[in-house]
């Protein structure tokens, strides 16, 4: 829009105006005032119409909202969730129960108590969502720096957590339920009387109940612990208690003496599942019913010796883990003259120095296998011996190859007929793999063994068989310097419609150590290029891959 006077030609360049003009100049400018404050008027009338109009926009939302949550609400009466059998909706609950180490801060079903009341009343009719209580919240919260933590406080919150946790038993009926518990004493002696005193309610709430599985993280710092009295169960669990978890930080064992004595594990006449860490105690010294036992997973180490002895009083066991130390790894005198038979072991797992126990042992069902072989002193290998004695009959092998030499090496996969899932690598223990002579021996050990999971062909054109009947496969890389060639020849042969070819390789992981956060993308974008080779010659990808793992973690078979 453009407006005009007689005097829009000397607009904007600093003309002086002349007697004669101001009285026309001053007209212009009345008139065009007069115009604004009509405009303003006007502008002023549509700002209030616009106000009248989001009052009345507002309040048309607000009846329209209304009326939407009176649909919603008569919708969800139709609603098919609503007529779900009670077994499927106890079902659906059941899956909302998060695994072990996996628990939000409320219990989840009470949770799914607060839906609507018959969520409510099917939740609290089905004893079976009430039958595992995950208990992290015991311990004294540690204080600022320069400050003490707050007793009373501490002493209240023990006091409305007992009363929940007996509640929440209640609804259990009475039938087996799943502790798993994570405390730990004090740093400071002063505070036990406080902090006993607190948790003591917690206890006794817990320990008067029927569990069947029972997981036990402590650290009891001081031989008065609180926590100790969880190490002696009530009657109430003699019946039920069947897998049992009892794990005691290392200080625990030096700082509380006579550990030992508080566990009266053997009145528990139907555990057959126990996990046991206890720092530097025997569990030779501790009284159970062996016997009865079907698994063993011992985070401690034995003497080869004492590894013999018990596995000789647990006859039925079809799992075993145990660590082993040797002391006189070139005598046998130390050992029990006659061999161990375990009928019945199917999965064995062993870590530390294994060859006395080899000479000893007699283990016909033995089908999966782990060793990790972590001797000081660099002694000849018993992995070898192991699959020669027990090769053919393995279906699930794992172990490490730090102290194996490469002819022996390629000994080992040659016994190895019927494995189905294979494990491999260094073993999981700090050090510097990149440089030295460690690091170069490794190097050559990872690809002696890429090299023998290669399918090959002999000078007559048939078919090596190695691992023939190999379907998974884990390599854990010392490091980074396998070329992508070496990868895609490994799977592309594994992979081939060769006839009279090994088993079709399924499924593979490579984890390839952590190389820092500013290399990560470049090493996995170099390690693609394998999909590439692959693709190009026509071979599957699926089920092939290659992760960065920062901290060493091995297959729980």
């Amino acid at each position: 829009m453009s407006l005009d006077s007689p005097f829009s030609e000397k607009l904007r360049k600093n003309h002086i105006a002349q007697p004669e003009e101001e009285a026309g100049i001053r007209a212009v400018i009345e008139h065009h005032r007069t115009i604004v404050r009509e405009l303003d008027v006007q502008q002023k009338d549509i700002d209030q119409a616009i106000m009248a109009l989001i009052r009345q926009k507002k309040a048309v939302r607000g009846i329209r909202d209304t009326h939407q949550k009176f649909i919603d609400d008569h919708q969800s009466l139709l609603s098919s969730v609503l007529h779900l059998p009670e077994d499927v909706l106890s079902k659906i609950f059941m899956e909302s129960v998060p695994l072990e180490d996996q628990w939000p801060r409320i219990h989840p079903i009470v949770q799914i108590s607060h839906v609507c009341r018959q969520w409510r009343d099917s939740a609290l009719s089905n004893p079976m969502l009430w039958s595992a209580l995950e208990v992290n919240n015991i311990s004294l919260p540690k204080p600022r720096p320069r400050s003490e933590p707050d007793l009373q406080q501490f002493e209240r919150r023990m006091r409305r957590l007992a009363d929940m946790f007996s509640v929440l038993l209640s609804r259990a009926a009475g039938s087996p339920m799943t502790l798993s518990m994570r405390a730990e004493d004090p740093t400071a002696q002063h505070a036990m009387p406080a902090y006993g005193r607190s948790v003591l309610p917690v206890i006794t709430v817990l320990r008067q109940n029927r569990w069947e599985t029972t997981r036990l993280h402590l650290t009891p710092r001081h031989p008065d612990s609180p926590l100790l009295q969880l190490l002696q169960f009530d009657p109430r669990s003699y019946q039920s208690l069947r897998d049992l978890v009892i794990i005691c930080s290392p200080e625990s064992g030096s700082r509380v003496p006579g550990i030992v004595g508080h566990l009266n594990l053997h009145d528990l006449e139907q555990l057959s599942v126990l996990h046991l860490d206890l720092g530097h105690v025997n569990p030779l010294d501790i009284r159970i019913r062996w016997k009865t036992l079907t698994e063993i997973h011992l985070y401690t180490t034995l003497l080869a010796v004492d590894a013999l002895r018990l596995m000789a009083q647990c006859p039925n066991l079809t799992r075993l883990t145990v660590g082993i130390f040797d002391t006189h790894p070139s005598s046998q005198s130390l050992y029990p003259p006659r061999s161990v038979t375990m009928p019945c072991l199917r999965s064995l797992r062993l870590i530390g120095e294994t060859e006395g126990v080899l000479q000893s042992l007699v283990l016909p069902a033995l089908s999966t296998f782990q060793i990790m072989e972590m001797s000081n002193h660099r002694l000849e290998s018993a992995v070898p011996q192991w699959f020669r004695t027990y090769g053919a009959q393995l279906k699930r092998v794992a172990f490490n190859y730090d102290c194996i030499d490469v002819p022996a090496l390629l000994s080992c996969f040659k016994y190895l007929s019927g494995a189905v899932s294979l494990e491999v690598g260094p073993s999981p223990k700090p050090a510097d793999r990149d440089g030295g002579n460690e690091g170069e021996a490794l190097s050559v050990a990872h690809r002696t063994i890429l090299g023998a999971l290669t399918v090959k062909r002999d000078d007559t054109g048939a078919l090596i068989p190695v691992c023939p009947k190999l379907e998974n496969l884990i390599v854990h890389a010392p490091d980074l310097k396998t070329e992508i060639g070496e990868w895609a020849e490994l799977f592309a042969s594994r992979r081939g419609s060769l006839q009279g070819a090994p088993t079709f390789l399924k499924a593979a992981q490579i984890r390839l150590p952590d190389p820092g956060y500013a290399e990560q993308v470049t090493v996995l974008s170099r390690y693609s290029g394998v999909y590439g080779e692959l693709a190009r010659r026509g071979v599957s990808t699926n089920r092939i891959e290659f992760l960065l793992e920062k901290d060493v973690r091995w297959a729980d078979y």
